[in-house]
């Protein structure tokens, strides 16, 4: 093979395994958060829902970041009445014994590296024997 034709060759391969690098890089950032989710947990205050959401150990909620929530399939325009990085709270009117509330927020470490959007699912199923709460992972369909 003449040296022309072995040196086009390298380059080839050396272009093919960065185009695959760089296809794997870019697929595994866009699929898998990084921080593990938030708690979120609801009960009755009077004739209201208390809606809290609140991040693991080592992690913060980005107060910057806008907080969206949605009851029962529709955008909710109630503000969090508490937003520190610790504690998102949210108070909303209870609609019957059984409401589906998802929260979407953004989560941060403590190290400040790196922050990204979580979002989380809960049912409130109130019926004779008590009130149950079920989770639901929003990207299971």
């Amino acid at each position: 093979m003449p040296k022309w034709r072995a040196r086009d060759k390298v380059c080839y391969d050396m272009f093919v395994i960065y185009f695959f690098i760089l296809s794997l890089t870019s697929l595994s950032n866009a699929q898998i958060n990084k921080a593990p989710d938030f708690a979120l947990t609801m009960k009755r205050v009077g004739d209201f829902r208390q809606v809290d959401a609140t991040p693991p150990l080592k992690y913060h909620f980005n107060l910057k970041a806008p907080v969206t929530l949605q009851i029962n399939g529709q955008y909710s325009s109630a503000s969090p009445i508490s937003k520190t990085e610790e504690l998102i709270r949210f108070i909303i009117p209870n609609r019957g014994t059984q409401t589906k509330v998802t929260v979407s927020i953004y989560l941060c470490d403590n190290y400040r590296t790196f922050c990204e959007r979580h979002t989380k699912n809960a049912h409130w199923d109130e019926n004779n024997s008590g009130v149950n709460l079920h989770f639901a992972d929003p990207n299971l369909k």
